[in-house]
């Protein structure tokens, strides 16, 4: 007798196959998923697709296969293909500076006389603390005229939560100690810049990998200027498509398929392309780094549906 089905070639390591108890291997033959009939890969695929588009999804879907003449069954617990991004906070008063704590301990070091307070230890560029003679290894004591003292490195953050009670474009007035001489410089109070945990992220599920915007911050860690673009790999699947051509967490994809990356949009556009196209192989260009890298990826194509988008956005 014939076997009809989808035969399973392979597996992502911690996925829902992989994961399902018991977990599916190589070689089993797929019949039946939530009691639907499936006699080729198409209809796998298909099928798969509408259960993943069932709001809410369900907890668990029911696979029967076949096992060295053996039938068998197994719950898989579907993976949320709705991998939201992180909520984004309005936008507060800010000042452009990075500081550490000082405490009593520290203070005492120092020989400053009383020196607790926050210590500024970078200056971001293209800020107005930045034009207002702020520097680093000022130790900010006083905010308007109130004291400032951290209790311990539990308080690092308490400096910037006073600043954000207060309202964007008003001028803050700061003592700072330097170099042991007590001085008042005021601020202009600049916006919250998106960190990289508020960054909006896109995902591919063909190639398993996650990219990110670019923000400031990244920006100024690696000083990088405004003609650097593309995407950051926020996480790639080591053996999925991208993985195992190169790409790796914290490249910086600039171009796929000779298609320009700029931003998340266009890396959803080109992935598009090169889903629609299917080549053999996609170079994608990364900087890795100070340097640019080509990565060959080759892709291994099977059918697709319109019910199964590769490439899925969180809003």
């Amino acid at each position: 007798m014939t076997k009809t089905g989808a035969m399973v070639s392979s597996l992502r390591q911690g996925g829902p196959a992989n994961l399902a108890e018991p977990a599916l291997a190589e070689g089993d033959i797929i019949h039946a998923i939530d009691h639907q009939p499936v006699k080729t890969l198409s209809e796998l695929v298909d099928l798969y697709g509408h259960i993943m588009e069932r709001k809410p999804l369900p907890e668990y879907v029911l696979v029967e296969f076949d096992r060295r003449g053996q039938n068998q069954m197994t719950l898989l617990k579907p993976k949320p293909d709705d991998d939201e991004n992180p909520p984004r906070e309005v936008s507060k008063a800010w000042i452009g500076i990075a500081t550490q704590p000082i405490i009593q301990k520290l203070s005492d070091q120092l020989k400053q006389g009383d020196s607790r307070g926050y210590r500024v230890t970078r200056v971001y560029p293209g800020t107005t603390a930045a034009s207002s003679g702020l520097q680093v290894g000022d130790i900010i004591t006083t905010l308007n005229g109130d004291r400032i003292i951290p209790k311990g490195m539990q308080d690092a953050g308490q400096l910037a939560l006073r600043v954000r009670r207060l309202s964007i474009g008003d001028t803050a007035k700061l003592g700072v100690l330097r170099n042991a001489k007590p001085q008042q410089i005021s601020v202009v109070l600049d916006k919250t810049r998106v960190t990289t945990e508020e960054a909006l992220h896109e995902t591919n599920r063909d190639f398993e990998l996650t990219v990110r915007e670019i923000t400031f911050f990244d920006r100024d860690e690696n000083r990088w200027g405004d003609g650097v673009h593309g995407v950051i790999v926020q996480s790639v699947e080591p053996a999925g498509w991208a993985g195992l051509g190169g790409v790796l967490t914290g490249d910086v994809i600039q171009s796929i398929a000779g298609r320009e990356v700029k931003d998340l949009k266009t890396f959803k556009q080109a992935m598009e392309a090169v889903t629609k196209s299917q080549p053999e192989r996609v170079v994608f260009v990364v900087l890795h780094g100070v340097r640019t890298r080509f990565e060959y990826v080759e892709p291994e194509w099977k059918p697709v549906t319109a019910s199964q988008p590769a490439t899925q956005k969180s809003d």
